[in-house]
């Protein structure tokens, strides 16, 4: 039985978290601090991150389905699937990352299907075979970004 965390305003920067694999399936981490946390392979589906701050995090193999991403702070996030070819390296399909700040975040082979991603600042973000099939990109910020072979861009 999975029980949601709840975080408010949580701070897990300071120690580096490894946070692999843990499960956060339906969790409250509004506003959470998150920066340079190993979260490779953490399910995070359905939970609430608004305004969460995911600086520099590790986050391969990532779960963020139907995740709520507002206006979170993902700069220089590195999703990087670590030579495995075309896997995927981060779900975030379904997701809402409305007003989200990506600048320089690194998702290659990354799922965005279905994500809400009005607003959100992919300036200089590596997107590389990314699947933004049935995405919302209304307002979206792709300066300077790599969509090189990105699939679902209208």
């Amino acid at each position: 039985m999975n029980i949601p965390v709840k975080l408010y305003s949580g701070i897990l920067n300071k120690f580096n978290a490894n946070l692999k694999n843990s499960i956060f399936i339906k969790s409250n981490l509004t506003d959470s601090d998150l920066s340079e946390a190993s979260l490779y392979g953490a399910n995070f589906q359905g939970a609430n991150l608004t305004g969460a701050i995911l600086l520099k995090s590790r986050i391969h193999g990532a779960n963020f389905r139907e995740a709520n991403l507002t206006n979170a702070n993902l700069t220089e996030a590195n999703g990087t699937n670590l030579g495995m070819g075309k896997s995927i390296s981060v779900f975030l399909n379904n997701s809402n990352l409305t007003g989200a700040t990506l600048y320089k975040v690194i998702l290659k082979n990354a799922d965005l299907t279905g994500a809400n991603l009005t607003g959100a600042n992919f300036t200089n973000a590596n997107l590389e075979n990314a699947d933004f099939s049935d995405a919302i990109t209304t307002n979206c910020i792709f300066d300077k970004a790599n969509l090189k072979n990105s699939m679902g861009m209208k």
